[in-house]
């Protein structure tokens, strides 16, 4: 589903929070669409906001920044939105897809009984070790994909002799220390007067390519900053999400012990590579040394974290490249070469897409606030606020 440009004609006008965080920066953005949205609509952004933070950042720290970047949003607002999203990456606590069992008593399927079967596994899987944020990403009854109460026929379905439903809940969690979680906890106590979610970033990412996109068959590569995520996305669901330590921060850091600088200037260059700025011969290329250093050690780190992907089926070959990272034509040529697709697909050479944020709204930046690869996280919590449906 393409979506194109539209004026705002609706009477009504809602008001939207998306925030992604990850480990160099919070970015945000407050945004209005017609009450009644149609699929031609654009967000009206109202201001987009970018946080940057330092390379050493307590938790603490961070859920304080987050909390007040909350109420920086809100505040220029003027008003509580109808809703903040806020996604977490996989820099911020470890990711987990997982799948849960439960036996459903005999009588028809609807989004109540659905709904209770969930709490009651949540509550049951709780490890009382780790908190978590959790989402659903599918759910089966008795093998099938579970439509939802609005499909034709269900919400009425009823199992032949009265037997009970199998119904299994596959879900993306964010996995934290209690102690960090306590403090999510705490920040959705203080900001309690703010309807808001917490999501894992990829659980926006895949809603946005498989239901504003149509992308059904795709694998993601999203390289941020001090990580990068891996999403298998298989006939339009989440097949398999991993994710490995190891992100754009890594060349700075090496080009910083080459060259003795400090970490934020080394940083500075390798963007400024990335986006072909540097005029300095010398600059250039220990920087390009660096990148390329670096990028050999990503390609490593990246085929032994797809030894994961076996028992969740092939992978697409169409490749969606995304993040900061995207903009190294080191790292695209490590994801182009036809030496790692064949291993996991009938395929051997990928077929690979540069994704940039405007994807999302039929190649419009909103206004310029979307730019390029390293805003795709950002613009797919956009799109998941607006088009996203609850499965239950």
């Amino acid at each position: 589903m393409g979506i194109g440009m539209a004026f705002f004609q609706d009477k009504k006008v809602r008001t939207y929070g998306v925030m992604d965080v990850g480990s160099d920066a919070i970015k945000a953005m407050i945004f209005d669409m017609p009450g009644d949205t149609a699929p031609s609509a654009l967000p009206r952004v109202r201001e987009k906001f970018v946080w940057d933070l330092p390379a050493s950042y307590s938790v603490l720290r961070l859920v304080k920044k987050i909390k007040d970047s909350v109420f920086a949003m809100t505040s220029r607002m003027g008003a509580v939105p109808e809703h903040v999203v806020i996604a977490m990456g996989p820099e911020v606590g470890e990711y987990a897809l997982r799948r849960h069992l439960y036996i459903m008593p005999p009588g028809s399927l609807t989004r109540e009984s659905i709904n209770a079967g969930y709490r009651s596994v949540f509550e049951q899987n709780a490890d009382m070790r780790r908190a978590i944020i959790t989402a659903p990403v599918e759910v089966l009854v008795d093998g099938y994909p579970w439509e939802g109460p609005d499909a034709a026929g269900a919400g009425r379905k009823r199992a032949p002799g009265g037997r009970r439903h199998d119904v299994v809940f596959r879900t993306l969690s964010v996995m934290f220390s209690l102690d960090t979680g306590a403090l999510f906890s705490d920040l959705k106590s203080t900001l309690s007067g703010i309807p808001m979610t917490l999501i894992p970033l990829a659980i926006a990412e895949k809603e946005a390519l498989t239901r504003v996109r149509d992308m059904l068959d795709v694998f993601v590569i999203d390289v941020g900053a001090s990580a990068t995520t891996l999403i298998s996305i298989l006939s339009g669901q989440m097949a398999y999400v991993a994710f490995m330590p190891w992100g754009t921060r890594r060349l700075a850091e090496i080009l910083s012990r080459a060259q003795r600088r400090p970490l934020r200037d080394a940083q500075s260059d390798v963007r400024h590579y990335a986006e072909g700025l540097i005029r300095d011969d010398t600059v250039l290329a220990h920087t390009s040394a660096a990148v390329v250093r670096g990028a050999e050690e990503w390609k490593r780190n990246f085929v032994r974290a797809l030894d994961g992907f076996y028992p969740s089926g092939p992978i697409s070959p169409n490749v969606l490249l995304t993040g900061g990272g995207a903009r190294l034509s080191e790292i695209r040529a490590a994801v182009e070469a036809p030496d790692w697709l064949g291993g996991f697909s009938a395929f051997r050479k990928p077929v690979v897409r540069v994704v940039d944020g405007s994807v999302f709204f039929g190649g419009d930046t909103l206004g310029g606030h979307i730019r390029g690869p390293e805003d795709a996280g950002l613009a797919a919590l956009a799109a998941y606020s607006i088009y996203h449906h609850p499965l239950f």
